[in-house]
């Protein structure tokens, strides 16, 4: 049990610095310029990720009640990076989600 401990304590350790990656990548993909409307929606990208990363850490320690919720913040991170993809492909005021 310990050394299970020990790894999760380890992943949330590293946690903050995998969003944050995350979000410089981002950015990067989207030339380094992204529009206010898409750096909220950077945000809320990095927040889900990161909310996800708890979740997944609770399921490695046995908690088998957060999985449906995994799902669903899975399926909406899902969608706000498509929307994000769309987003940066289109002028910015036909952008839609």
């Amino acid at each position: 049990m310990e050394r299970k401990g020990k790894k999760v304590v380890k992943l949330q350790g590293n946690l903050n610095a995998v969003t944050q990656g995350a979000y410089i990548q981002l950015q990067n993909d989207l030339s380094n310029d992204p529009s206010t409307a898409q750096r909220i929606l950077i945000d809320r990208i990095r927040f889900k990720a990161a909310r996800l990363g708890f979740m997944e850490m609770a399921i490695m320690e046995g908690n088998d009640r957060v999985e449906d919720r995994y799902i669903i913040w899975s399926n909406n991170l899902r969608n706000d990076l498509a929307i994000l993809l769309t987003c940066s492909s289109s002028p910015p005021l036909k952008c839609r989600g």
